[in-house]
C-alpha cells in the first residue's frame, strides 16, 4: 500500500514537474522547487530539463540566487554521474551535464556569475580520479571513459584546454592505461570535432553572403579552396 501511495505521489509530480506532460499547463510551477525535489528523488534527467528552463526563463534567469542554486544542483548530479552504479561510470548522465555547462555558461557571463566552464571539467577527471582510488570497486576504465564523454561532448576549444593540462597520475589509479592511451584518442576526437565545427562554420558564413548578395541582387562572392575568388 504504501509504495502504491508513493508511486501515485510520483505520478502526481510528474505531471506537474514535466513539460512533457500536457498537465503542467495547468499549474504554477515554481521551477527551482521542482528541480530540487527532482534531485532528491534522483530524477537527474527531469532535474536538468528543469534546469534548462530555469535558465531560459526571463525571471529565473536574472537571479543569481537562482542560477547559483542550478549550479549546486548540478555539482551533486555530476557527483552521481561519476559514482555511477556498481562500479560503473553513467556516461549518460554525465554527457547531459557536460552539455548543460555549454548551454548555461553564456547564461552565467551575461549577468557577472562566477562559471569557469575548464574548471568544472577538470573537477569532474579529479573526482574520477578520487573516486577511483579510493573505491576498490570502481572499474579501472572509468577514467577513460570520463575523458572521452568529455572529448565528445564538451566544446572542443575547452575540451583540448582540460586534456592538455590534465595531469595524470599512474600512482593513485589502479588503471593499466598509460597517459598516451588514455589521453591521445580524446585529443584526436577533439579535433576532430573542432575541424567539422569549423567547417559548418566557414560553409555557414558562405552560404549567408550568397543570400544577402542575392537579396541585393548582386551575383555572389565565394573563395574556392585555393584562395581564389568565384563570382
Amino acid at each position: 500500500a504504501d509504495r502504491s501511495i508513493a508511486q501515485t505521489y510520483r505520478q502526481s509530480f510528474f505531471c506537474v514537474a514535466s513539460r512533457e506532460n500536457a498537465s503542467s499547463l495547468f499549474y504554477h510551477r515554481n521551477l527551482p522547487f521542482l528541480m530540487d525535489i527532482s534531485v532528491q528523488i534522483s530524477e537527474f534527467g527531469l532535474a536538468l530539463s528543469l534546469a534548462n528552463e530555469i535558465i531560459s526563463n526571463p525571471r529565473c534567469c536574472r537571479d543569481k540566487q537562482v542560477l547559483q542554486y542550478v549550479l549546486k544542483h548540478l555539482c551533486t548530479i555530476s557527483d552521481k554521474a561519476i559514482k555511477g552504479n556498481e562500479g560503473e561510470i553513467n556516461t549518460v548522465l554525465l554527457a547531459q551535464v557536460i552539455s548543460f555547462f555549454i548551454v548555461i555558461s553564456p547564461c552565467m557571463q551575461k549577468h557577472n556569475c562566477e562559471f569557469d566552464d575548464v574548471a568544472e571539467l577538470s573537477k569532474l577527471l579529479e573526482k574520477c580520479r578520487i573516486e577511483m582510488k579510493n573505491n576498490p570497486q570502481y572499474s579501472p576504465g572509468n577514467l577513460d571513459a570520463c575523458i572521452t564523454t568529455i572529448s565528445e561532448n564538451a566544446s572542443p576549444a575547452q575540451s583540448l584546454q582540460v586534456l592538455s593540462q590534465w595531469e595524470y597520475d599512474d600512482t593513485s589509479t589502479t588503471s593499466r592505461s598509460s597517459p598516451s592511451s588514455l589521453i591521445f584518442p580524446a585529443l584526436h576526437t577533439s579535433l576532430i570535432r573542432g575541424a567539422r565545427e569549423g567547417a559548418r562554420n566557414e560553409l555557414s558564413g558562405s552560404l549567408l553572403r550568397i543570400q544577402r548578395a542575392r537579396e541585393e541582387g548582386r551575383r555572389p562572392i565565394v573563395a574556392d579552396n585555393f584562395g581564389g575568388m568565384i563570382s
